[in-house]
């Protein structure tokens, strides 16, 4: 039966898990210990704040932040209920009840946050409609219609989708602990919810969902971080130390006088070396307000007065301002100007002539250090596989060796509320970008910081905005710096941790190396199966690991080739890898050699027996059909002697010698059946066929 619920009713149908004197986190460690504890409260309390769990660097201020909003009554004190058992599993008041095993470890503020946002979504609903006025008495219907209310209202997001699938689902297993939860079951997992069409794959936790970022995008990506790291900022440094000379504009009781100010003025615009700062450089012919708004009057106040100063003395509309206008005007006209004013680059591209900017201003200066952190974030994030809340701890002196080998030292955020000390291998251009974030950094303790944003004191950076605005500016100053411009595509910081497990999977003992960095050997349960998801192969990635392999098995041919003179392949398919090598010229270095095989033979790949070279219209395993199609070739059903894509290196030789010898002594026996005989010389003129070359 449903009814209407009464909203005047404030009383709750059942006491609360704790009382409103209770703190809600009793029991679990609590890093600060100057935050105010959150108490359960009473119905007057409608929000948490959880910030004495210590706010990672990565989190924005609103983190901790648990809102109830209009919820009251049993839907109240079911949320409340709801979020405390998920905070905080080990609570002293209900740590013998009867758990299940998805709740026995605290999560995180920003989940339950959204499990109480999907009860208030089914409340709200619940007040427009008329459904039952307690939760646990809905039925699977009733969340059906709900979520149909829901739609009407607006686009549900996925995740939003996935929390209202939960919730009743969570609510129920809990129902021992919860009094208000629902009594009858619901449905056993997503696939059998009301949701299930709407989920499609989502609801499922047998995959990894997080996806890699295209090769195309994070080849550019990397290729502009690493430029900023190891090439721009030189000069940013040193513009930095620049613009840290020019003093802070005084206060008024110790400003000069009027008049000593306008001799500097005078001195500068009569100076014979005086050019002029410009933000951009306009037409010849434009208008003189043309030229006006692309002069650069702050860097024009420094340069005249030598400190920070508001650029009003020259803009004013008095008439000494107006004079100073003009004399601007007249020298930038007659070609006495430059870009920026404060710094003129020098460093540049490998084979640009021209530096990667014409010049810095105090204004270019800043966004060119956002832009320099923001290239130092994505080189360690893209090739630590670090988190982003463990890049966002990183601190002043944080390199060190680990094994042995150069490394990080960071805090383990996740799922961890002690947050342990822990340890990342890293190459040099890590070692680099942290180098630079030391210099540029403006906290005293964190590299990565930002007066715009971050949790608390400047901590912190918006990550995946500043992965968008990175890309952006890339794109729009690709004529100036040189750089290639990056495609457009999805990039956040937990797809490049992914992609770099995926590329270090097929590296000599890639998923040991890829567990220690992801951090999945502390969560030994799961580890296996969480590094194995992390480095299983993309569709996205399959072309450019499939080239980069065929590269590599050509890579190895030349070099088995190299090794001695006399040293050449041999088979069916040898005289055309001859004739590949030959029209490569002898010009080319090895790599370029390489790369010309890989292209003549892109399905090229190297077997214990032979090397294939892949060439389906040749292929001996495929029938003439299969050959016209796109069928590869099959390795297993390979037939070495005869088909027109094998080659033997001089390493598999010695495997076809053996088995000749073999044979030969078998042929050697007198009491071999007919039968025997007959296919152990067939067998022999087989093998004859490889290795008549070889002795």
């Amino acid at each position: 039966m449903r009814v209407e619920i009464d909203e005047s009713s404030a009383a709750p149908v059942y006491a609360g898990l704790l009382k409103a004197h209770e703190e809600v986190l009793a029991g679990r460690f609590q890093r600060d210990s100057t935050a105010p504890r959150a108490l359960y409260g009473d119905e007057s309390v409608t929000a948490w704040s959880l910030v004495s769990l210590g706010v990672p660097a990565s989190e924005a201020r609103t983190w901790g932040k648990i809102n109830f909003g209009e919820l009251r009554g049993e839907w109240l004190t079911t949320a409340k209920d709801l979020a405390v058992v998920c905070l905080n599993p080990e609570h002293p008041s209900f740590v013998s009840r009867n758990l299940t095993r998805s709740t026995r470890k605290p999560q995180q503020p920003a989940t339950v946050g959204r499990y109480v946002a999907a009860i208030r979504d089914y409340h709200a609903v619940a007040r427009w409609g008329g459904y039952p006025a307690s939760l646990a008495d809905w039925e699977p219907d009733d969340y059906e219609e709900a979520l149909v209310t829901l739609e009407r209202a607006g686009a549900i997001s996925a995740d939003r989708l996935e929390n209202l699938e939960r919730v009743p689902r969570l609510l129920h297993s809990l129902r021992e602990v919860i009094p208000g939860a629902p009594g009858r079951a619901l449905w056993a997992s997503p696939r059998l919810s009301p949701f299930a069409d709407r989920l499609g794959d989502r609801g499922q936790r047998d995959e990894l969902k997080t996806a890699p970022v295209e090769p195309k995008v994070y080849y550019a990506l990397l290729d502009a971080a690493l430029a900023y790291v190891t090439v721009f900022a030189t000069d940013i440094i040193e513009c930095i130390g620049v613009a840290s000379r020019y003093k802070e504009r005084p206060s008024r009781s110790a400003g000069e006088p009027v008049r000593s100010r306008a001799a500097r003025f005078d001195a500068y615009f009569t100076r014979p070396t005086t050019r002029i700062p410009m933000h951009r450089i306009p037409a010849a012919d434009a208008s003189d307000d043309v030229w006006l708004s692309a002069i650069n009057w702050q860097m024009v106040a420094v340069q005249a007065l030598g400190e920070v100063r508001s650029s009003a003395y020259i803009v004013a509309s008095f008439p000494a301002g107006r004079a100073r206008r003009a004399l601007a005007l007249s020298l930038a006209r007659q070609g006495r100007h430059e870009i920026g004013g404060l710094f003129a680059p020098n460093a540049r591209l490998e084979g640009r002539r021209v530096p990667w900017a014409s010049g810095l201003s105090p204004n270019r200066l800043a966004v060119e250090i956002r832009m320099l952190r923001s290239a130092c974030y994505i080189v360690i994030a893209a090739l630590t596989m670090m988190r982003d809340s463990e890049v966002q701890e990183l601190r002043r002196g944080c390199l060190t060796s680990y094994m042995g080998t150069p490394a990080v030292r960071s805090e383990l955020i996740k799922g961890e509320d002690q947050r342990p000390s822990m340890h990342w291998w890293i190459s040099e251009p890590v070692a680099d970008a942290v180098r630079v974030l030391e210099k540029i950094s403006t906290h005293p303790t964190h590299l990565f910081a930002s007066s715009m944003g971050g949790a608390h004191n400047g901590v912190g950076i918006a990550a995946n905005l500043s992965l968008a605005v990175f890309r952006k500016r890339i794109n729009a100053t690709i004529d100036q710096t040189g750089l290639a411009p990056i495609p457009e595509g999805h990039v956040a910081p937990h797809m490049l941790r992914r992609t770099m497990a995926l590329l270090t999977e097929r590296e000599r003992g890639g998923q040991l190396a890829a567990r220690h960095q992801l951090k999945h050997a502390y969560r030994a349960s799961r580890s296996n199966s969480l590094t194995g998801a992390y480095t299983a192969q993309s569709d996205i990635w399959a072309g450019e690991l499939h080239e980069r392999q065929v590269e590599a098995d050509a890579r190895d041919i030349l070099d088995e080739l190299a090794l001695a003179p006399t040293n050449r392949p041999v088979g069916p398919g040898a005289s055309r890898v001859k004739t590949a090598l030959r029209g490569s010229g002898v010009v080319l270095d090895r790599k370029a050699k390489a790369r010309l095989l890989a292209q003549d033979f892109p399905d090229l790949r190297i077997g214990t027996a032979n090397v294939c070279l892949g060439d389906r219209s040749l292929a001996a395993c495929l029938t003439v059909e299969e050959r016209e199609g796109s069928v590869e070739v099959r390795p297993t059903a390979c037939d070495p002697t005869r088909c027109a894509n094998s080659v033997l290196l001089p390493r598999q030789e010695p495997m076809w010698l053996a088995e000749e010898a073999s044979v030969a002594s078998m042929l050697a026996e007198p009491r071999l059946s007919p039968h025997a005989r007959a296919s152990l010389k067939s067998r022999m003129e087989e093998l004859k066929m490889m290795t008549r070359h070889v002795k």
